[in-house]
C-alpha cells in the first residue's frame, strides 16, 4: 500500500486525500493539521452554541467535480439562501449589485454625472501604464469610481496603498465586472456575472459541516486525519521528499515516511522547514512573500436580526470594520436563540499590529461602538462576544510578488513526489473551489496525470467563472488560423460556391472571380438567376460560373435560389455568397476548417470586412456595423449568415434547405440557422472569413431593411416562441445600449418639463457613449471623422428603433392584435417541422 502524505487539513488538502481515496485503493492518505478544527480558513467555529464562519463561504461554482464532490459529501445537509448584500459608504447603503434608482439617490445627480463624465475621460485617454490596482480599475472604471467604490474598501483588506497592490489581483477578482455589464444589470435586474449570483447554497451548520464530514469519510475508509499536529521538518535529498517530521499536541516528535507528499500550509513557512534548506536566493524570495492577518468579532444582540442581509461591505474610512456577516442569513441553523442574533464584525490587520494585539474585551466592545455608529444596532445590544484570529488568511500581492513567486515556484516544481496546492500552498487568492480543483488534479496527477497545478486559475477557473475552451469534449486542439495542416484543408477542399442573384450586373464579375480565385478554389461557382432583367446572368457566363436560371418568370428570392444552387452542387459542403460580396482569398480555408472533422458543426459564417467599397457615409456606417458585431460576436452561435458562410450538404438537406415562404430578402439565413440549432447542429462565427461588402446604402434603404426585414420579424420570431432571444448571436452590452438610449430619450422628454431630467439625458448620453468606445473608434479609423459623426446618430437611430420594433411586437401580442410581421412576413409565423438530430 501506498501512503500519500498531505500537509493542511484545509479544503485543499482534504479534497486531495479523499480524491486519492474516491480513485485508487492502492493509496494511503494520512493528513496532519495544525489547528484543532479542520477546514481552514472554511472551518466553522463556535462559542455558547453560536456557530460563526471565518469570511463567508458561498457553495457556488461552475466547476463540475467541485460541485460533485460537494454532493457526495453533504448530500442534503444544504440550505438554499438567497443572496442580500449592500455597501455602506459615506453614510449611506447601496445595494450590491447595484441598483440604478437607490445608486442615483444616493449619489445624487451630480456626482452620478461626474462619474460618467470621469469614465468617459478615461476611455477616451486611458492611463498607458497598467501595472497596479488602482491604474487598472481606473482604466475600466474611471477615477470618481475608483474613489468612491474601489479605493477604501482595497485599502482596508489589504492595509498598503492601491498604488502598492499588482493588476494581478484585480484582473483575478472583479475581471468579469464593467461599467456597461454594471449599467445593464442595474437598470434591469438582470445579472450574467457569476460572482453576482442571487442565490447560493451553504451547509446548515457552517462550512466546517463540510470538512469534518469529509474527514470522517476519510477516516472510515482507511486514512487517517490527525489534528493539532505540526509539520516541522520536510525531508529531502536534492528533489525528492523522503519523510516529514511532525510534532504532536503532547509536544513529541515524529517521523513519518510516505511515497507522495501534497502541501497546503504556506509556502514562506514551507521552505522555513525544508531540511536541507533551498537555495539561498530561493530562501530569501519566499521571505519576501507577504500575507494579510485576519480577525472576526463575533457579537451576540439581544433581539433579532438588525438587517436582512448576508453581509454588508463597509466602505467608509470612519469605521475600522471592513465587513459584517449575519450569521441568521447564512442558515437559520448557525444562531441557537431566534429571539438574539449573530453579527460576525470581520477585521483585516496584520499579526502583532494593534488590532491584533488589543485584548478580546477591547475589540467587542469597539466592534459593538462601530455597529452603532453605522447605525445598525445601539452598542448596548452587545451581550456576548468573542473573538477569532486567522493569521495569512490572504496572500499579499504586492510589487514584489510576482518574481518571488516565480522562482519559489520554479524550485518546487523541480521535485518528483512532491506537490503544493490551495489558497496560501499556491500564494493565490483562490476561492475555495479552486482551491480544491487544483487538489483533485494534485492527486490525479500521483495517479499518472500531467495537470500543471499553476494554472488552474489563470487557464480554468477566473473568480467563480469556469472558463472551458471552445472546443467540446473529443474535439482535436484547434490550431491558429496561419498554422492550419495542408492536408487537412486539402480534405475539406471541396466545396460548390452558391450565389444567387437578381439584377447585379454592377457586382457579379468581382464576385465570381473572387469566388474562383480562392484558396482552396471552389469544384464549381453557380450562380443562380433570380430572374435578373439586366446583363447577370451573361456576365457570370463571360467570368466563369456555371448559371442556371429557374423556371419561375418571377423573382422567387434569394431563399429559394439557393436552394436551387445547392439541388445542381455536386459536392458536400455548400458556401453561400451574396452577389455584391467579394470574398478574401483564404475565406473559404477558414470556414472549412472550422467545421473540420466534427460532423455536429454544420455551418459556419464570416464577415463584411472593415475595408469600405462605398462613399456614402449610411453605407460605410452600414457595413462597418456589421463588420463590428461579427468582429465580437459569440463564437457559438445560434443564427446563419448567408453573404459568406458554409453549410455541409448533409444538414442541408436534413432540414430541406432555406425556407421556400420567405419570397423576399429577409432573414432566411436567420431562420434555417435557428432551425439548425434546433436540431442539435452547431454554428461557428469565423471573424477571420471576411469579404468586401459593395452595397452603397441609402438611409432608406437601410432603416427599411433593418425595421422591416429584420427588426419586426425577428423580434415577432422571439416574442412568440418560434426562437430564443439567444438567436440574435449578441452580446449583453448592446441590449445595455439600447436601455441606454431609451434611458436618455425617457429623460430627454421629461427634461422640459422637470430640468433636473437633464442630468439623465447627461448621464444616458455618456453612458451610450463609452458603452460604444470601441465601435465608435473604429468608424473614424476606417470612415473618417464625417463617418463617426454621423455613425454617432446613427447607431443611436438603431438601438432606438431595434428596440421599440420588438416593445410594439411585444405589446401586440398581450394585446392580443395582430402580429406586424402577419402580412409582410407571413412566414414568421408559420409552424416549421422540426428534427432533432438522434
Amino acid at each position: 500500500m501506498n501512503k500519500a502524505v498531505v500537509i493542511g487539513g484545509g479544503p485543499a488538502g482534504l479534497t486531495a486525500a479523499r480524491t486519492l481515496q474516491e480513485k485508487s485503493s492502492d493509496w494511503t492518505p494520512e493528513v496532519f493539521e495544525a489547528h484543532s478544527l479542520v477546514g481552514g480558513i472554511s472551518r466553522t467555529e463556535s462559542h455558547n452554541g453560536y456557530r460563526f464562519d471565518i469570511g463567508g463561504h458561498r457553495f457556488f461554482t461552475k466547476v463540475d467535480e467541485v460541485t460533485e464532490f460537494w454532493r457526495r459529501t453533504l448530500k442534503d445537509e444544504f440550505v438554499t439562501r438567497e443572496r442580500m448584500s449592500r455597501i455602506y459608504y459615506n453614510g449611506k447603503f447601496y445595494s450590491y449589485p447595484l441598483k440604478i434608482f437607490n445608486a442615483l439617490t444616493n449619489l445624487g445627480p451630480f456626482e452620478a454625472a461626474a462619474i460618467m463624465c470621469s469614465y468617459a475621460k478615461v476611455r477616451i485617454s486611458p492611463l498607458k501604464e497598467e501595472e497596479t490596482f488602482d491604474q487598472w480599475v481606473t482604466n475600466r472604471f474611471g477615477k470618481r469610481l475608483f474613489d468612491t467604490f474601489f479605493k477604501t474598501y482595497t485599502e482596508k483588506v489589504w492595509g498598503i496603498p492601491c498604488s502598492e497592490i499588482r493588476a494581478d489581483w484585480a484582473a483575478q477578482r472583479i475581471k468579469n465586472l464593467s461599467v456597461s455589464k454594471a449599467v445593464w444589470n442595474a437598470l434591469t435586474g438582470a445579472n450574467d456575472t457569476v460572482s453576482l449570483i442571487e442565490e447560493f447554497e451553504y451547509p446548515r451548520l457552517g462550512p466546517g459541516q463540510m470538512w469534518e464530514k469529509c474527514t470522517q469519510d476519510i477516516e472510515e475508509d482507511g486514512g487517517q486525519v490527525v489534528m493539532n499536529t505540526r509539520v516541522e521538518k520536510v525531508h529531502r535529498t536534492d528533489q525528492h521528499v523522503d519523510a516529514v517530521t511532525v510534532r504532536g499536541p503532547d509536544g513529541e516528535e515524529r517521523r513519518v515516511e510516505g511515497d507522495q507528499f501534497i502541501n497546503s500550509m504556506d509556502l514562506r513557512t514551507l521552505l522555513r522547514v525544508m531540511d536541507p534548506p533551498p537555495p539561498p536566493a530561493v530562501m530569501e524570495a519566499a521571505d519576501k512573500l507577504k500575507y494579510r492577518d485576519f480577525l472576526i468579532v463575533t457579537l451576540v444582540l439581544d433581539h433579532a436580526d438588525p438587517f436582512p442581509d448576508n453581509w454588508i461591505y463597509v466602505h467608509s474610512p470612519e469605521v475600522q470594520v471592513g465587513r459584517i456577516q449575519n450569521f441568521r442569513a447564512w442558515s437559520p441553523d448557525m444562531v441557537p436563540d431566534e429571539g438574539t442574533s449573530s453579527l460576525g464584525m470581520e477585521y483585516f490587520c496584520h499579526e502583532g499590529d494593534g488590532l491584533w494585539e488589543m485584548s478580546d474585551e477591547d475589540l467587542i466592545k469597539q466592534a459593538g461602538e462601530e455597529l452603532e455608529k453605522i447605525g445598525l444596532a445601539p452598542a448596548s445590544s452587545v451581550i456576548d462576544g468573542a473573538i477569532i484570529r486567522q493569521p495569512k488568511a490572504y496572500p499579499v500581492y504586492d510589487a514584489d510578488y510576482t518574481p518571488n513567486l516565480e522562482i519559489v515556484r520554479a524550485w518546487l516544481e523541480g521535485f518528483d513526489n512532491f506537490q503544493t496546492v490551495g489558497r496560501n500552498g499556491m500564494h493565490r487568492y483562490n476561492n475555495q473551489d479552486h482551491s480544491m480543483l487544483t487538489a483533485m488534479l494534485a492527486a490525479d496527477n500521483i495517479l499518472g496525470g500531467s495537470h500543471d497545478l499553476w494554472n488552474v486559475n489563470v487557464e480554468r477557473s477566473y473568480h467563480e467563472e469556469f472558463v472551458k475552451a471552445d472546443k467540446k469534449d473529443g474535439e482535436p486542439p484547434r490550431k491558429d488560423d496561419d498554422d492550419i495542416d495542408g492536408d487537412k484543408v486539402a480534405e475539406l477542399a471541396a466545396y460548390s460556391a452558391v450565389i444567387p442573384a437578381k439584377n447585379a450586373e454592377a457586382t457579379i464579375a468581382r464576385c465570381v472571380s473572387a469566388a474562383l480565385a480562392a484558396d482552396p478554389a471552389p469544384a464549381e461557382v453557380i450562380v443562380v438567376d433570380d430572374a435578373s432583367t439586366d446583363r447577370t446572368a451573361e456576365i457570370a457566363r463571360k467570368h466563369g460560373a456555371t448559371v442556371i436560371s429557374h423556371e419561375e418568370k418571377t423573382s422567387v428570392g434569394p431563399a429559394r435560389a439557393r436552394n436551387t444552387g445547392a439541388a445542381h452542387a455536386t459536392t458536400d459542403n455548400y458556401v453561400f455568397i451574396d452577389a455584391d460580396v467579394v470574398i478574401e482569398p483564404s475565406a473559404p480555408k477558414h470556414l472549412l476548417r472550422e467545421i473540420g472533422d466534427d460532423p455536429q458543426v454544420a455551418a459556419a459564417f464570416g464577415s463584411y470586412g472593415s475595408e469600405q467599397a462605398c462613399p456614402n457615409l449610411v453605407a460605410r456606417y452600414a457595413n462597418l456595423r456589421h463588420h463590428y458585431f461579427h468582429q465580437t460576436g459569440k463564437r457559438e452561435a445560434n443564427s446563419f449568415w448567408t453573404g459568406l458562410g458554409v453549410i455541409r450538404a448533409q444538414a442541408f438537406s436534413r432540414l430541406n434547405g432555406f425556407s421556400n415562404d420567405i419570397l423576399k430578402p429577409a432573414m432566411e439565413d436567420v431562420e434555417i440557422g435557428h432551425r439548425l440549432a434546433e436540431s442539435g447542429y452547431r454554428i461557428r462565427l469565423v471573424p477571420k472569413a471576411q469579404g468586401k461588402h459593395l452595397k452603397n446604402w441609402t438611409l432608406k434603404q437601410l432603416w427599411r431593411d433593418d425595421i422591416h426585414s429584420r427588426a419586426i420579424p425577428w423580434s415577432t420570431l422571439i416574442v412568440h416562441g418560434r426562437a430564443p432571444a439567444k438567436t440574435l448571436n449578441t452580446r449583453i452590452e448592446e441590449k445595455a445600449k439600447a436601455v441606454a438610449v431609451g434611458f436618455a430619450l425617457l429623460c430627454l422628454a421629461v427634461a422640459f418639463f422637470v430640468p433636473a431630467a437633464w442630468f439623465g439625458v447627461a448621464i444616458g448620453a455618456i453612458t451610450y457613449a463609452v458603452m460604444n468606445e470601441h465601435f465608435f473608434k473604429l468608424l473614424y479609423r476606417k470612415g473618417g471623422l464625417r463617418t463617426a459623426i454621423a455613425g454617432v446618430g446613427l447607431h443611436a437611430a438603431y438601438h432606438f428603433y431595434s428596440s421599440a420594433c420588438f416593445s410594439l411586437v411585444a405589446a401586440a401580442k398581450m394585446l392580443r392584435l395582430p402580429p406586424l410581421a402577419a402580412k409582410s412576413h407571413a412566414w414568421v409565423l408559420k409552424p416549421q417541422p422540426q428534427r432533432r438530430l438522434r
